[in-house]
């Protein structure tokens, strides 16, 4: 799917803010000791693969950090994360049953950090609704387990890797994201996610086995990487997944309101018009669906 280099490497002139790797630097300590799998995802995955890895700038400033873990019981989870919270800077927070703080001596504010269960765990539809006394609330690891497959490996130095979902495999969870809340975040980033993918180690690939998209659109680069990284997202979708987007993408008034959310990012960063960027998405659109 990709021939970008595994482990993947910072730039050197990029560095993760010391808040930041502290936070990662303990979660992988812990979940590394207890042998539980998981990968980072959201935002602070975005962030570090377009800005630290390949140079990009973001879409915005986040400190939040989502940590997916491949579990089977609710038991394994309970554990996961009181050995989290036993651990030096860890606080529980009152918001969220899945959420914990962690906040060194020399910092000025707590980083939120979200432990989101996926695996054995979920139910046939990938949906689990969360034990007592926290029964009303349902989260979908949908595509989790596609992200999961095709994540990558980033090397942070100091002694840890980190394993991070691919930006496909971002995409295929923020899409699936915005079709359980409509979140304008996510089509945001789903936009800045096809807008990069081409630059964000596709380069070789556009001009070697895929020519062909770089040809189709008439050398417009970026315009070849939407439908590059809709192909990626089909090869690492389920049969499931795949529906479920594609439902999206047929749906003519979810995408109108899709494309109005994402719409007020894109002077942020270039001069692309609202027209150029709804050109990318329906470029990634049609792609995805055999058009």
């Amino acid at each position: 799917m990709s021939n970008i280099s595994n482990p993947l490497q910072l730039r050197a002139d990029r560095p993760l803010e010391p808040d930041r790797h502290a936070t990662l630097a303990a979660l992988d300590g812990i979940l590394n000791r207890l042998k539980c799998s998981y990968m980072l995802v959201g935002a602070t995955a975005r962030d570090i693969l377009l800005y630290n890895v390949f140079g990009q700038r973001v879409l915005r400033a986040t400190q939040d950090v989502d940590i997916a873990i491949l579990i089977d019981s609710w038991d394994r989870f309970k554990t996961v994360k009181s050995e989290i919270l036993s651990a030096p800077d860890f606080q529980p927070s009152t918001v969220q049953p899945y959420r914990v703080l962690h906040k060194t001596s020399g910092s000025a504010s707590s980083t939120p950090v979200d432990i989101l269960p996926f695996g054995e765990i979920a139910t046939e539809a990938e949906a689990f609704r969360w034990p007592p006394p926290d029964t009303d609330l349902v989260m979908n690891a949908a595509a989790f387990a596609d992200a999961y497959e095709s994540s990558i490996t980033v090397a942070i130095g100091s002694g840890f890797d980190l394993r991070i979902a691919s930006i496909q495999g971002l995409v295929l969870l923020k899409l699936l994201a915005w079709v359980d809340k409509a979140e304008s975040k996510q089509a945001q980033d789903v936009l800045r996610l096809i807008e990069t993918y081409a630059d964000s180690g596709n380069e070789d690939r556009l001009y070697t086995d895929k020519i062909d998209l770089l040809e189709a659109e008439e050398f417009d680069f970026r315009l070849a990487g939407a439908r590059l990284l809709a192909q990626d997202v089909l090869v690492l979708a389920a049969p499931r997944t795949v529906e479920i987007v594609r439902s999206l993408l047929r749906d003519s008034k979810r995408m109108n309101t899709f494309q109005s959310q994402m719409g007020g990012s894109i002077l942020h960063f270039d001069d692309s018009t609202v027209d150029q960027s709804g050109i990318r998405l329906r470029a990634f659109a049609d792609t995805f669906l055999g058009a």
